[in-house]
């Protein structure tokens, strides 16, 4: 494994879930060919140029699309995957056992305003992509990630006290 984390650390990378995060770390080490990052960002603006070969295409062609790939392209990509993981952290402190804890109830209802928490984190992720999230929705996501960090250290603290 990598550095034989997996052996040394494997406690702590389960603990923080990070197993497919180690996992990708490998394949990029294994075949930097296919997995390295600048091989695919270069792949996916030569397909964007229309070319194969980056000796094929003009420098400032390919630096125009490179940027706006960065961008547009790539920063909505990162931003929906931020959501992603931040719904699914959110989501734990908004499902029926965690309601019925009581434990976050009175902090989602004054962030959320009796909102749904999917409906709201649908409209914060459109803002953020369009980059026009009000000051007022931008502290309730602050609010929200709060929570969740609080969530998720009471979560290993539990898991490792067993």
């Amino acid at each position: 494994g990598l550095l034989d984390a997996d052996v040394y650390a494997a406690d702590l990378i389960d603990l923080m879930q990070m197993k497919p995060v180690m996992e990708e770390l490998e394949r990029r080490i294994d075949d930097p060919g296919r997995h390295a990052v600048d091989r695919r960002l270069t792949r996916t603006i030569l397909q964007g140029c229309g070319a194969k070969n980056p000796l094929k295409v003009k420098g400032r062609e390919f630096n125009q699309y490179a940027e706006t790939y960065y961008r547009q392209d790539l920063r909505r990509k990162h931003i929906k995957e931020a959501f992603t993981y931040f719904r699914q952290a959110v989501g734990k402190m908004d499902s029926w056992s965690a309601w019925r804890s009581g434990q976050y109830n009175r902090d989602l209802l004054s962030i959320l305003g009796g909102r749904n928490l999917e409906d709201y984190l649908a409209a914060a992720e459109r803002a953020v992509v369009n980059e026009n999230l009000s000051p007022g929705a931008c502290e309730k996501l602050i609010g929200l990630l709060l929570l969740a960090f609080h969530q998720s250290k009471n979560a290993a603290e539990l898991k490792e006290s067993r």
